[in-house]
């Protein structure tokens, strides 16, 4: 059996209003975007072929699920025009559909289920859809017409399944608290879970003055300051920073958000530097970023910190050009030895190329000697004036699949000859994404100058 999936988005104007840009396929509940819910149900029910049918475009939805063999199925992708009706659509895929029975589920809602019901009584289920065709869920069999798709009747009252219908913020809202608190073990929810409604996702660094109660979910990359409390049924996501003192309770942090110190948030969703209440659907869009913010925009760097930085490399260029000169032949035979080149990303779409290294030796003497001096940062310092490093930015990661995935993670990756990660000289670490993260919400000319000055001294002098 296969599986086609069509949402008609137009109607969507509380999404719009309240999450602008986010694809309504990608929007999270409970931190796993919505379509994902309806791939595992297409999963446990072992249906291998899914086309997914946007009539935005599918890039986004493609770079998240890919191929869709994170869930053993196989995931296809197609383009629809905003006015076409699901017949319309099943005409443009009729290639895909002549071919086998095909469950088609239609319209913007949630399917709530069971997971360990379906794996019981999947053929229970899929006769049961089949029987009893909805505009929701329907089963269009082998070489039927399109003819005989439904488009208006609802989806009947039933023991295996229903119909939640999103038309607003306070729907979506509503519906978290109710898996998190009531449902959460009927689904595949992100995150480890030690003890009962807690799930906790990578990386997630917290002082022992923070407190947490249940149910509570927290997704990877999250900060938590000194004395911060999370309490019942919080959701936060990927990607957070919450400052000091701040009290946290029935509410959603969405993915890529900034939450400032000493504040009270109850009833609320907080995207970005939008305040939203879950009660009554109000948005407040917060222009204090000390408050409420995005961490997911790319801060633009002015002419003049751009030029600021091209001469301090050049000046640094100048200084240390013939320190550098005179050490090439000591670097030619260790080189030979330890091979002091790496590949290293340069850029947030993965582009990569092989840079001079000290890695690989850093414990030998002569490398140490000139790693006092700054001088391993020589070579790359012609990356800045060329325009395709900064001075100071995020840490210049290897080519390793651990890499790959925390820049993929990252919100954005501008790579610099210095970063806030060697300012804290921890060397290896498994937080190396949450501070990346810091730096990215925090950076500005000075706290960059700073680093800059900091790196240096601490080289020359520790």
């Amino acid at each position: 059996m296969k599986c086609l999936i069509y949402t008609r988005v137009e109607d969507m104007t509380w999404k719009e209003e309240c999450f602008h840009k986010t694809n309504p396929y990608l929007l999270k509940i409970v931190n796993k975007p919505h379509l994902e819910y309806f791939i595992d149900f297409c999963s446990t029910l072992q249906i291998n072929e899914i086309r997914i049918v946007s009539n935005n475009a599918t890039n986004d939805l493609s770079d998240y699920f890919k191929e869709g063999k994170k869930w053993g199925v196989e995931i296809s992708y197609n383009i629809a025009r905003p006015e076409d009706t699901l017949k319309r659509v099943l005409l443009k895929n009729f290639s895909f559909c002549k071919d086998d029975d095909v469950l088609i589920i239609s319209d913007y809602f949630f399917l709530e289920h069971d997971i360990k019901l379906l794996k019981e009584k999947s053929e229970e289920i899929i006769q049961f859809i089949a029987s009893h065709k909805s505009k929701y869920l329907q089963i269009l069999t082998k070489g039927a017409s399109v003819k005989e798709i439904e488009e208006e009747e609802d989806f009947p009252e039933n023991p295996y399944m229903s119909v939640k219908l999103i038309t607003s913020v306070m729907d979506y809202y509503n519906l978290s608290m109710d898996i998190l608190s009531n449902r959460c073990c009927n689904y595949v929810l992100p995150g480890y879970s030690s003890e009962p409604r807690t799930y906790l996702g990578m990386n997630v660094s917290y002082p022992k003055s923070a407190t947490i109660d249940t149910p509570v979910m927290i997704g990877n990359n999250v900060r938590l300051g000194e004395m911060v409390g999370i309490g019942k049924n919080s959701i936060i996501g990927d990607n957070i920073i919450i400052e000091s003192l701040t009290n946290i309770s029935n509410s959603i942090i969405y993915s890529d958000s900034f939450v400032g110190s000493d504040l009270e948030i109850d009833n609320k969703i907080i995207y970005h530097n939008k305040l939203i209440s879950g009660k009554t659907g109000q948005v407040i869009i917060m222009s204090d970023d000390y408050l409420i913010s995005s961490i997911s925009k790319e801060k633009e760097i002015g002419k003049v910190q751009k030029s600021i930085h091209f001469i301090i490399a050049f000046i640094q260029i100048i200084i240390q050009t013939i320190p550098f000169l005179l050490v090439i032949p000591f670097l030619y035979f260790i080189h030979r030895k330890y091979n002091l080149t790496q590949i290293y990303y340069l850029a947030k779409d993965k582009k990569i190329k092989r840079m001079f290294s000290v890695d690989n030796a850093r414990k030998h003497p002569f490398i140490k000697l000139i790693k006092k001096f700054s001088l391993d940062k020589y070579p790359y310092l012609f990356y800045v004036i060329s325009g395709k490093m900064l001075l100071v930015g995020n840490k210049l990661f290897t080519m390793t699949r651990r890499h790959k995935e925390i820049i993929t993670n990252l919100p954005c990756y501008q790579p610099g000859v210095y970063s806030y990660w060697e300012s804290l000289n921890q060397g290896f670490s498994s937080e190396e994404e949450i501070h990346e993260l810091y730096y990215i919400n925090n950076n500005n000319f000075w706290s960059n100058l700073y680093i800059y000055c900091k790196i240096n001294f601490l080289r020359l002098f520790w």
